[in-house]
Formats: C-alpha cells, sequence, structure tokens
C-alpha cells in the first residue's frame, strides 16, 4: 500500500517512481491501492480486481473497463474508472450490478501467464550464484556506509582529536632516557585500548538495525547467510582499516618510538589487528545478543575483562603467580594487541642513564631488559600476530553460527 496516507500528488509521484522502476526491468512491482486518482490507475499494467476474497478480474488494466461492459455495467463517461470499479465490487451493495459481480466471481477466471512478457526481463542468470549475491550485497553495504557521511566525518574527528590528545599530551617525544621508560610502556597498551573500543562501539549496533531486513530476505530466499555475512565482513575490513592507519600515522612519531620503516609498519599492523579484533568481538556479541542493549552491557564487560588481562595491569610475569586465571589472559585480544607492539618497541631500543640513576640503581640501558622485567619474552611477534588473526576469525566465525 504505497500511497497511504499520502496526498494526491505525493502519491502520483511515488507511483510514477515505482513504474520507472519495473519499466527499467530492475524489479516487478506489486501493490494494493484503494481509489487511486485517474493519472496514477493508467500507470498501472496488471490489475488483479477482488471481492470477498475472490478474484473476479484480472488481466490488463486498461482492458478492465471491457471487462465492465462485458458483464452490463459500462463505466459512464467522467468518472474515474478506478472510482467505479470499486464503487460495483463493493461488498455493501446489494442490488443487480452486485449480483452481476459475484456471479462473474464464481466463474473461473482466465489468468495470462504471458502478461509482461513484452517488458524487459529481469536477468536470473548468476543472480543466484554465491559470487553474484556477494557482490550485490557488497555493494549495497557500501552504499549503507557512504550515505553515513556525518558518521564517516565523526570517525574522522574521533581518531584525529585521540591521535592528538596521546600524541601530544605527557607522552609527547619521550625520548630515550629512564624517564621514558616509565610513558613508553603505558602509551604503547592505551593506543591498543583505545582504538579497540572506538572500533567496537562503532560496529555494536550494525547487526541489530538490518536482522529484520536480513531475515526478511532471507525468508524470501534472496540469498546465502554466508553471502550476507561475507559481505558485511568485508566491508567492515574496508571501512575499519582507515581509522588505525590514519591513527599510527599521527601517534608514531609524536610520541617519538623507534624510527624504523619496520617498526612502524609492525605498529600499524598491530593496530589494524587491533581493531578488527575488537569489531570481531563486538559483531559476535551482537549476533548472539541481538538487541543493542543486552549487547552493549555484554560487549562492555568483555572488554574491561580484556583490559584487565591486557598485559599491562596484570603483566604476563605477574600471573604465573596465578595460574587459575590464565585462560583470562589467554582470552584478552588486548593482551596480544599490546604484547606485540611492545615486543616491537622495546626489542633493539637503547637508553640512557645518568649518574643519579646508577646510583639508584634503577637503569634500564636496554628494551630487551624490559621485556624480560615484565615476562614478554614468553612469546614472538609473529605468534602474536598468529593468535589476533585467530581470533577474528574465531569470533567472525562465531556471529556467522
Amino acid at each position: 500500500e504505497p500511497t497511504s496516507g499520502l496526498d494526491s500528488t505525493t502519491a502520483l509521484a511515488v507511483c510514477e517512481t515505482l513504474k520507472e522502476l519495473s519499466s527499467s526491468g530492475q524489479c516487478t512491482v506489486v501493490c494494493t491501492i484503494h481509489q487511486p486518482q485517474q493519472k496514477i490507475f493508467e500507470l498501472f499494467d496488471n490489475l488483479i480486481l477482488m471481492k470477498k476474497g475472490c478474484i473476479v478480474y484480472q488481466g490488463s488494466c486498461l482492458k478492465s473497463i471491457r471487462f465492465l461492459e462485458n458483464v452490463g455495467l459500462p463505466c459512464p463517461s467522467g468518472i474515474n474508472p478506478a472510482d467505479y470499479l470499486i464503487d460495483v465490487i463493493s461488498p455493501n451493495r446489494k442490488d443487480q450490478a452486485s449480483v452481476l459481480i459475484d456471479d462473474h466471481g464464481k466463474l473461473e477466471v482466465p489468468v495470462n501467464l504471458s502478461f509482461g512478457f513484452d517488458k524487459p526481463s529481469i536477468s536470473r542468470e548468476g543472480a543466484s550464484s554465491w559470487i553474484a549475491q556477494f557482490c550485490i550485497l557488497f555493494q549495497r553495504n557500501m552504499q549503507q556506509y557512504w550515505r553515513r557521511k556525518d558518521i564517516i566525518l565523526m570517525s574522522l574527528v574521533v581518531t584525529v582529536l585521540l591521535a592528538i590528545f596521546i600524541g601530544l599530551g605527557v607522552w609527547h617525544n619521550i625520548g630515550n632516557d629512564q624517564l621514558s621508560v616509565k610513558k613508553r610502556v603505558p602509551s604503547l597498551f592505551f593506543a591498543c585500548v583505545t582504538q579497540g573500543i572506538v572500533a567496537a562501539l562503532q560496529s555494536i549496533n550494525s547487526f541489530p538495525a538490518e536482522r529484520a531486513v536480513m531475515l526478511r530476505e532471507r525468508s524470501a530466499g534472496t540469498y546465502y547467510v554466508s553471502s550476507y555475512f561475507m559481505a558485511k565482513t568485508a566491508k567492515d575490513l574496508v571501512t575499519n582499516i582507515w581509522q588505525p592507519v590514519l591513527f599510527t600515522c599521527i601517534v608514531y612519531y609524536l610520541i617519538g618510538y623507534q624510527h624504523s620503516a619496520s617498526k612502524f609498519f609492525l605498529y600499524m599492523m598491530f593496530m589494524i589487528l587491533d581493531t578488527f579484533a575488537a569489531t570481531s568481538l563486538a559483531t559476535a556479541v551482537t549476533c548472539c545478543f541481538v538487541s543493542i542493549e543486552m549487547s552493549t552491557v555484554v560487549l562492555a564487560s568483555l572488554l574491561e575483562i580484556s583490559r584487565l588481562y591486557g598485559g599491562f595491569f596484570t603483566s604476563p610475569l605477574q600471573l604465573l603467580a596465578a595460574p587459575d586465571w590464565k585462560f583470562a589472559d589467554a582470552l584478552s585480544y588486548l593482551k596480544y594487541a599490546f604484547v606485540g607492539v611492545a615486543l616491537n618497541e622495546l626489542h633493539g631500543l637503547k637508553l640512557t642513564c645518568t649518574a643519579a640513576d646508577i646510583a639508584k640503581q634503577s637503569c634500564y640501558t636496554t628494551g630487551e631488559e624490559l621485556i624480560i622485567y615484565y615476562g614478554y619474552d614468553q612469546y614472538s611477534i609473529g605468534f602474536l600476530a598468529g593468535i589476533l588473526s585467530v581470533f577474528i576469525v574465531g569470533c567472525r566465525l562465531v556471529a556467522f553460527l
């Protein structure tokens, strides 16, 4: 019922748009309409006229006037045919016209199966293939993303602001002295936290908002769940990658990490994996708990647990004294991202000591000493990147199931 509640001008505009869609072959339009104005009535190709649940006419809309003449109910001149059709099939009428229509409704109304063959065909070749479904759904997801330019702009602003606050605040140009030891590791950890939380919160309302549409389209057999899910995953990968890249480009040199191209790109890689891990976790939570309210509570709890066992508040070395809680450490995506950037930054790092530092016996000369102190030497960069990748795939699999 596309014209319900609309004024005549708007109703005509809507129907003209639907006519253009059907004429171009993009789709077939089926709708219920009551007493349309004559201009709207003339836009329709085919008409199914019903009374008391029975079809009394099916065929060309323009030939419906001839149908009325055949049953002895010619439409008076100057009368809107749609109004007259509604009038003669009204169940409240008890005159000869109503009897004629009722008698006709008892007959087997012929259905013209060839009707519409002259219209452009909607090609089904390849449309049912998985690749075709994936391409169409990916394009639709990207269109939905680009329409929300306000969200894109706000994401850009938030990313830049966070990078400026982190890079130009207390961690600006930390140097290589002993004071930098107390700043370097917290700056690495906080960067991982912010990238994960921002990405997760942006993803939490994505699936619940689309779930009703997806279920309706799936029930109609429009596409496979796998093609829908992979298209959505591909869209997330494309749209989420620019934020950690931009963040890294701003933060890395403002803080003053090691000036090495390989270390810069490894840091960027872990920021990207950190972002993807957080969005994958958010996707799994929203697919399991459906409602945004419930998903928000559960996701917030999981993010806090990840932060607690993220390798900073409770380092891997500290957890050796609490083996029963090792599982929480293993499930924290944040730990793998943080320890990865920490190993990347601390390996090969040279630190300076003053005479006062040596006198206090609190002097670190290399980053490797810090790695051993915190227990990060239990892991390797390749292992951490691999586990993050497994975590991302695992969360996506849970979401898909």
